[in-house]
């Protein structure tokens, strides 16, 4: 009788659930899963197979462009990756396939010279910077060292490999102890230019930056497949905790991640290095984190931010009854730039004043629904 009663229990708890989610979500995991596989390339002039498309816009010009960065597609797989078991059968051999659909195309990104790191655009020939650009900015001179962002990415999007996670560590340590980087002009704010953390650029001598979305990942790639913390990692984690705790991600918000202008959007970042993290590095920033998070939901008005939100206060443990105006989110999934970059504001003090160029995905703001959807089942 007590065994049927606890069967009983959890039959209605399941039951419960599911039409909470549903209820929730007005979309089931199910249909968000082929919505983001609807998205991913098949057969196209363009865009390789595998790859998930994404539009790039000027902010003196209305007209987007598509553009064939990885960026996007790596930050997919790797939340449809961190998902993982949380899937139901069906949605994960789905998700199965977009991955291995995705793998196929990294190797165009690769660093061009032979090494383990990554490009934000194709290196290999013909394809230049600014692919759908102008004669202007479509040119050798204009081409993206790799960065630590994009390698990251794809790294936490494929399998763990100790032989290709290992290159990759060494590659960071290296080129974070080259000699040359004291003469590296490195922009951050005044009180963070003496440590020695990550920064955003495997580049010779291009200017450098400190940004929190940047060496969030860097860290939760360094946590997740377990290496020892060297001084770099130690003085990453410092300075994400500094600038968290010194709430420039608030009120410093672009000197501290050019290219991820949000709070909402480091928040998230962050929230998901903290619940990560085992080892207890990031404990005492815990609760301000979430105190931030609660105190931007009724703030921000794009629903794609809210939904980072959420999911950031679900993964710390934290519930919170707001839902998501889902009549408003058909619309902001398919305008929700996850970020932006200027690309004079390495090399010019007026770059404030010039152009800057956006991304939307509509496939990775799907995505985000999605990881909030799945987080709340659980």
């Amino acid at each position: 009788m007590i065994q049927q009663m606890t069967f009983l229990r959890l039959l209605i708890s399941g039951i419960l659930a599911i039409l909470y989610v549903r209820c929730y979500s007005q979309y089931s995991e199910v249909e968000l899963v082929r919505k983001i596989d609807s998205f991913q390339i098949e057969q196209d002039e363009f865009y390789d197979t595998g790859l998930f498309p994404s539009k790039r816009t000027w902010s003196f010009s209305s007209k987007p462009v598509e553009d064939n960065t990885i960026f996007f597609t790596a930050s997919i797989i790797s939340t449809l990756r961190t998902l993982g078991d949380k899937l139901d059968k069906e949605n994960r051999e789905t998700a199965n396939s977009m991955i291995s659909k995705a793998s196929i195309v990294y190797s165009k990104y690769k660093n061009r010279n032979g090494g383990v790191t990554y490009n934000f655009w194709q290196t290999v020939s013909p394809d230049l910077p600014f692919p759908n650009g102008s004669k202007l900015i479509s040119n050798e001179r204009m081409r993206l060292p790799d960065d630590f962002d994009t390698t990251i990415l794809i790294a936490l999007s494929q399998e763990e490999n100790d032989s290709s996670d290992m290159l990759i560590r060494e590659r960071m340590i290296t080129y974070s102890g080259r000699k040359n980087r004291d003469d590296t002009r490195l922009i951050t704010l005044s009180e963070y230019q003496d440590l020695k953390a990550y920064e955003t650029w495997f580049g010779k001598d291009m200017p450098q930056a400190f940004d929190l979305c940047v060496m969030s990942n860097v860290l939760l790639y360094v946590i997740g497949r377990g290496f020892e913390l060297n001084e770099y990692d130690s003085a990453t984690v410092s300075l994400v905790k500094q600038m968290i705790m010194n709430n420039d991600h608030i009120l410093r918000t672009s000197d501290v991640s050019f290219h991820s202008n949000s709070p909402a959007l480091i928040l998230y970042h962050v929230a998901r290095l903290i619940a990560a993290n085992s080892q207890g590095h990031f404990d005492e920033m815990k609760e301000k984190v979430i105190a931030d998070l609660m105190s931007l939901i009724e703030e921000v008005e794009n629903e794609v931010e809210k939904v980072m939100i959420l999911s950031s206060l679900r993964r710390l443990g934290h519930e919170t009854p707001n839902e998501i105006n889902f009549e408003k989110l058909k619309v902001d999934v398919r305008t929700f730039s996850f970020f932006s970059v200027n690309p004079f504001n390495m090399s010019k003090g007026e770059s404030r004043y010039l152009p800057s160029v956006s991304w939307v995905c509509e496939a990775y703001n799907w995505a985000l629904v999605l990881e909030l959807i799945v987080l709340k089942k659980q």
